[in-house]
């Protein structure tokens, strides 16, 4: 009798824990992913940002790159663009979140981060 009460408190907690939603995957965008860079501005000319499935990546000049993992992606819809909210953290738990609008303009997506509303950042194309 015990055992089984031990196996429907596993089972319950395992149901539990499911529909709560505690699962470690992620959904990133397919929108969002590949690598962006801008030429609106010079200061940029040698970055690049990179989000993937799991990570999002800085990249300025030839030497320097931060990666972080991904913690939480949310977005919502207004006046034509997406706005989406990520969040993400780094090595030594560090946690950062980015706001950005997205603009999707058939083969040509367009990304504005919210601190930086004159600057916009282009997929690059694989050549």
């Amino acid at each position: 009798m015990m055992m089984r009460r031990s196996a429907v408190g596993i089972i319950f907690l395992m149901t539990a824990l499911g529909i709560c939603g505690c699962s470690s995957r992620l959904s990133v965008p397919t929108e969002l992913i590949g690598e962006w860079e801008t030429s609106s501005d010079v200061r940029y000319a040698e970055s690049l940002f990179e989000i993937s499935e799991s990570s999002i990546t800085f990249v300025s000049g030839e030497e320097h790159k931060q990666r972080y993992r991904l913690e939480k992606v949310e977005s919502t819809t207004g006046r034509g663009l997406k706005k989406y909210v990520i969040e993400y953290s780094d090595k030594l738990g560090g946690e950062y979140e980015l706001v950005l609008n997205y603009a999707g303009r058939g083969d040509d997506p367009q990304i504005v981060f919210k601190f930086q509303p004159k600057i916009v950042w282009q997929r690059v194309v694989a050549q």
